[in-house]
């Protein structure tokens, strides 16, 4: 996937759900957004079709907002390969008022998760933590955990106030 993320454990939590907590699994709808390279495609069409994964394609920027605002939970998929994670996506999931399952470790994103009570965050290849994940989002018990906190620091115009105030410093530090 793009930039080493691979939605391939997730779909090996998605099947070990519905083998393991039918019912459950039955409540899930994964809905992605966004445009897919001809490999994730592929991965989709070979998914069980009783795993219900719906791709809607790409959205303008309101649909997607109504979309994660109408969702039970958002689901942010990083990988290994960096630190930073800290994407677009994270800022945007963190203003929907809806609980994140984080699948990131030890990265920017996990500890923003964490750091703000908006989600649970995963390691992004533990499909037994991935499967707990969507289990507690189908269930309720994510959204009844849901303890957003501290947020005004990630939320617009905050991040764009906090570069500015870096590069003023490093245009001070230049000039002396």
């Amino acid at each position: 996937g793009l930039r080493g993320r691979d939605p391939r454990p997730l779909f090996a939590a998605l099947r070990l759900l519905s083998i393991e907590q039918p019912r459950l699994a039955e409540r899930l709808r994964v809905v992605l957004a966004g445009r897919l390279d001809a490999a994730e495609d592929q991965l989709l069409r070979q998914l069980d079709p009783r795993i219900a994964v719906v791709h809607v394609g790409h959205l303008d920027r309101d649909a997607a907002a109504a979309l994660q605002r109408e969702a039970d939970a958002l689901l942010l998929l990083t990988s290994h390969s960096g630190v930073s994670q800290a994407t677009g996506k994270l800022f945007e999931y963190l203003t929907s008022g809806r609980p994140i399952i984080a699948l990131a470790q030890d990265n920017e994103a996990s500890r923003i998760v964490m750091e703000t009570g908006t989600g649970i965050t995963v390691a992004p290849d533990d499909i037994h933590g991935i499967a707990r994940a969507l289990a507690a989002a189908a269930d309720g018990t994510l959204s009844r955990s849901y303890t957003p906190r501290d947020l005004e620091r990630y939320v617009y115009p905050a991040p764009a106030e906090a570069v500015a105030e870096l590069i003023e410093c490093a245009i001070k530090r230049r000039r002396h």
